[in-house]
């Protein structure tokens, strides 16, 4: 029986230069955000303030994940008011080092 998970393999290429530069402006700016983090052997949650620039941000880099870490399921959850910006990126056993040694958070 075929198993429906994806291996942990990131596909490398998927980005241009330009593209893997504004990851890593990204990264920073979430860097900035962030309230509380938190890994597991599956993935990461974190909490940032909640600001439009971090909303961007965090979207954009949930696409360039998407494509770069197709194991990966990510969440962006944006709840009204003053509430705090959630994303969560999750997946196989293994995932959280992957994301804490790529992200640097």
């Amino acid at each position: 029986m075929m198993s429906d998970t994806p291996p942990i393999a990131c596909t490398p290429g998927v980005l241009n230069d330009d593209e893997n530069q504004g990851r890593e402006a990204l990264i920073e700016t979430l860097r900035q955000a962030v309230l509380s983090l938190s890994f597991s052997d599956h993935g990461l949650a974190v909490k940032l303030h909640k600001s439009k620039e971090t909303v961007l941000a965090a979207a954009r880099l949930a696409a360039f994940e998407s494509l770069c870490c197709p194991f990966l399921s990510i969440r962006l959850r944006i709840d009204p008011g003053e509430a705090p910006l959630a994303l969560e990126m999750i997946g196989p056993s293994g995932s959280g080092e992957v994301l804490r040694t790529e992200l640097g958070l």
